[in-house]
This record gives structure tokens, sequence and C-alpha cells, in this order.
């Protein structure tokens, strides 16, 4: 994992992911580490916190791709 500097962090380089399905399919079929996860004090929902880079990039496009033609992974 690669270990940020807190000070390049804002929220241009920031993915909140508030989709369990969304999330197993960044961590355990892309391999993409998250960097927190932050739990909702009113719902006590998951959400995943992933800095933003390349493969996120492009893994939330395969995403969303696989979505809109019906070719969905979970």
């Amino acid at each position: 994992m690669k270990i940020i500097n807190s000070q390049d962090i804002n929220k241009e380089n920031i993915f909140s992911c508030f989709s369990p399905p969304l999330a197993k399919f960044l961590v355990e079929i892309k391999g993409i580490h998250f960097i927190d996860i932050q739990f909702n004090e009113v719902t006590h929902k998951k959400c995943w916190v992933f800095c933003m880079s390349n493969n996120l990039k492009t893994a939330l496009e395969e995403w969303k791709i696989r979505g809109e033609t019906g070719n969905k992974i979970y």
C-alpha cells in the first residue's frame, strides 16, 4: 500500500464509494486499496474512501460501461 502525504489529499483526488458492490469490485477484482472506511452516524452505512489514480479511473469507467450494457459483475 502506498503511504499518502495527508497534505496532498483534497476533494479532487478523493473518491468516496457508498456502494458495497462497487467497493467489492474495486478491492477484490481490481486490487485497488482504499485509504479509509467511514461510517455515517445516522444511517450506519459504510463509505470506502479511495485516492484517485489512473487505475481507479479506468476501473470506474469499466464499472459504468458494464452497468450500462447489463454485464454486471455482481
